[in-house]
């Protein structure tokens, strides 16, 4: 049995396929109770591999495990035979499946980086994924194995709620201390944030879960609070009526703190993209927290910045070919500006909060964020509570300047 099947991002994590799957596995198997059957997919992604791994126990190949001969050579007879070209001779396995699962940059970004076991195992197995390689998947579908996952899934259709429940009756913690611990430990967003500080976040903060596909908050809500993402994901959108994902987000990663440092409304969605367990802090709290740890303010104003800047060339880069990590790169090779300074030869200011004045020439100007602006032997002042990020000024720099003028 041969599936392919694509999912429309609005409606993953809806559990679409796997009912359907099961339908036409289980008519297939009470049709014929005597007969072998196997599922074979040459998988393009690695949510697609994740899900039939944790599904059956028997998925081959899988991590931890070398694959029998006698099924390695089943496998890649199988491949043949359905006329997938091999893309590497080291490792049959690998096809080209001719089609590609239409992920962002950012959505490759989140996979390349996803901690899930099974999604770690296809990517380093298959990397070549995002240009149509396939991984052949074999699934013995024997009764047993057939009665073990449906148990399994029984199991947890069962018991999850009701555990949900008994838990909410209990008032128990949705997250355990020794979890949110690890998560702001291993956080990227927070490194550099003394412990103090993150334990500080810990006692003032909420602990909740968000199901698949329930949106956090909207673009342009009046609402501040902060959030860490302590397991799952979440897909970050911008516009209404169509909108585009911009960013994915993962375990550790900080959201809502523009809003929650400047009381702006949001500029972008938050949808869980999984099961999601967050840490939500609101605005006093966090300003604080702030207060006392200015460690923590500059790591926090520094990724507020770098999302600013990001969403700000996003729109710009197809003109000029920048990816996310060359933006990011590029961003990074800056500091943050001081509150007056002065520049003897050029720099590139991007003005992430508040209003930026400038004199050259004898004559004063001023701009509001965001904006990206050039400053050749200027004198810089920024309003009170502004922030700017102050970059080398590069080729793509000038050109985008260019291009913002035109």
């Amino acid at each position: 049995m041969r599936m392919e099947a694509g999912l429309r991002r609005s409606v993953r994590g809806a559990n679409i396929v796997g009912p359907f799957i099961a339908r036409q596995i289980l008519a297939w198997r009470v049709r014929n109770l005597t007969r072998e059957l196997y599922y074979l997919g040459s998988l393009v992604h690695p949510s697609s591999y994740m899900g039939l791994a944790g599904g059956f126990d028997d998925t081959w190949p899988r991590a931890g495990a070398s694959v029998p001969p006698e099924i390695f050579a089943f496998m890649c007879r199988l491949g043949d035979e359905f006329g997938l070209p091999r893309v590497d001779p080291g490792n049959p396995l690998l096809r080209d499946v001719g089609w590609i699962t239409r992920d962002s940059e950012v959505e490759q970004d989140y996979w390349r980086n996803c901690r899930r076991p099974a999604a770690r195992f296809f990517v380093e197995t298959n990397p070549g994924y995002v240009q149509g390689h396939g991984l052949l998947t074999l699934i013995p579908l024997g009764l047993g194995t057939i009665g073990r996952s449906l148990g399994a899934w029984g199991r947890k259709r069962l018991f999850s709620p009701v555990d949900r429940a008994v838990r909410a009756l209990r008032d128990e913690d949705v997250l355990s201390d020794e979890d949110v611990t690890g998560a702001l430990e291993r956080s990227r967003e927070l490194e550099g944030v003394p412990r103090a500080a993150l334990a500080a976040i810990m006692e003032r903060s909420e602990r909740v879960v968000v199901p698949t596909g329930t949106v956090v908050f909207h673009e342009g809500d009046r609402c501040s609070s902060f959030y860490v993402v302590i397991s799952g994901s979440a897909y970050v959108l911008v516009g209404h009526d169509n909108p585009v994902l911009v960013d994915q987000m993962w375990e550790g990663e900080v959201f809502g703190d523009l809003a929650a440092f400047t009381d702006e409304c949001r500029s972008a969605s938050v949808r869980a993209a999984t099961s999601l367990k967050l840490l939500k802090i609101e605005r006093s709290a966090i300003l604080d927290i702030l207060q006392q740890h200015p460690e923590a303010a500059a790591v926090l104003w520094r990724n507020v910045a770098r999302d600013r800047f990001d969403g700000f060339l996003r729109r710009l880069s197809p003109r000029f070919n920048m990816s996310r990590a060359e933006r990011f790169a590029w961003f990074l090779e800056g500091r943050a500006a001081e509150q007056e300074e002065s520049f003897a030869e050029a720099v590139l200011l991007f003005v992430v909060v508040g209003t930026a004045e400038w004199k050259s020439g004898g004559r004063w100007q001023a701009v509001s964020a965001p904006a990206l602006i050039s400053l050749d032997q200027a004198e810089l002042h920024l309003a009170e509570g502004a922030r700017a990020w102050l970059l080398p000024d590069r080729e793509q720099g000038s050109e985008m300047l260019l291009g913002l003028e035109s």
